[in-house]
């Protein structure tokens, strides 16, 4: 099977935010996305 699985960590309310590129504020409000693809 070919699937490809990957996460992204975003800064706000997911699952459209920005992804996280540096430091943030504690207390920030961070979604975690995980996606997967099947070919088939």
């Amino acid at each position: 099977d070919n699937v490809d699985c990957w996460m992204e960590i975003q800064h706000g309310k997911g699952p459209w935010a920005p992804p996280v590129s540096g430091i943030v504020p504690l207390g920030s409000t961070l979604t975690l996305v995980v996606a997967i693809n099947d070919y088939r």
